[in-house]
């Protein structure tokens, strides 16, 4: 999920009440990393955090279009093979995941910046 924070609101606070609104979770949130403003985060300061949970996500129609759950190395193959599918900014956000918390090898996402896979 990738959310804006309002005007004076920390990352802390939006996180959880984000995802309370536009999944209906209540979930307690792992902060993972913080991004700087560039190019491959649409030039916004970005925050990654992370949960689990059992409940079942009851997403708000206005924001979310659907929701659905794949393994991370599904994931991956599916970026590599459909990269138009996905936002730069959640390719360079996964990727960054995948290998620095998942601890897999690092994505080739060169082709992010030429628009074509393995360029």
């Amino acid at each position: 999920m990738l959310f804006r924070s309002g005007t004076g609101e920390t990352y802390e606070a939006a996180a959880p009440r984000e995802l309370a609104e536009e999944l209906g979770l209540s979930t307690p949130l792992e902060y993972v990393a913080k991004f700087a403003a560039a190019p491959e985060t649409a030039r916004e300061h970005t925050v990654l955090y992370r949960t689990t949970s059992d409940a079942t996500p009851v997403i708000d129609p206005h924001e979310i279009d659907a929701v659905s759950f794949h393994p991370l190395d599904d994931v991956a193959a599916w970026i590599l093979r459909e990269p138009s599918r996905f936002s730069v900014c959640f390719q360079t956000l996964f990727a960054w995941y995948f290998e620095n918390v998942a601890g897999r090898p690092p994505l080739d996402l060169s082709f992010v910046r030429s628009g074509r896979p393995g360029s």
